[in-house]
């Protein structure tokens, strides 16, 4: 790195301070002004500095909210291979009405993993911090237990006592893990984005 140089934005070489275009790609100095401000051209500026939000700081309670995500992810995906798995091996193929029962079998394997593919991907971007998956948990969180705390169901007579505490605890449970999502959310916009900083002051950044 050259002392008081600029780097290229268009190859990202660094060059001389007399140098009028980049010795590289021969890209005009005065081109260079031309960048959106926060793009990752706009990195390349060695007075660039990066500014966390707020909810990079809380990757535990990222980690609580997304790991029963996960877990309900790979058992759903196990669930539905192994379900696929006993269609496919069980007999009667000659039998249409069997098959007809085989088919909406595999149809409901294929929609467990599915589902369980979509628990994953949504749980692994709640660890990389995207707000439209701290969105999604608050409701797959917060509605059901919100609905099950207010709604109460009936229950058969000759259901086990520790029944109701198991299915309080998880309501509760859910709504903690609602309030995770939602301090997240929270903080992701307490927090500024990543700017481009210049002798203390922020020149630039993105929406």
């Amino acid at each position: 790195m050259f002392p008081d140089g600029w780097i290229c934005r268009a190859c990202w070489k660094p060059n001389r301070p007399s140098d009028g275009r980049c010795y590289v790609c021969k890209t005009p100095r005065e081109q260079q002004v031309a960048v959106e401000a926060g793009s990752l051209r706009e990195r390349t500026d060695p007075t660039w500095k990066k500014r966390r939000r707020l909810d990079a700081n809380l990757g535990l309670v990222a980690a609580i909210v997304s790991w029963p995500m996960w877990l309900s992810g790979g058992l759903s995906i196990l669930t539905g291979l192994f379900t696929a798995f006993l269609a496919l091996i069980s007999g009667g193929w000659g039998d249409p009405d069997r098959n007809i029962a085989r088919l909406v079998i595999l149809i409901l394997a294929v929609v467990l993993i599915l589902t369980g593919m979509l628990a994953i991907f949504v749980s692994r971007s709640i660890r990389r911090q995207a707000r439209w998956a701290y969105a999604l948990a608050i409701v797959l969180y917060g509605v059901p237990a919100v609905v099950a705390l207010l709604v109460s169901f009936p229950l058969p007579a000759d259901t086990p006592a520790w029944y109701g505490t198991v299915e309080t605890a998880l309501q509760w449970l859910y709504l903690v893990l609602a309030f995770g999502a939602v301090l997240l959310l929270a903080a992701s916009f307490m927090g500024p984005d990543d700017g481009a900083i210049a002798g203390g002051k922020i020149t630039g950044a993105p929406s």
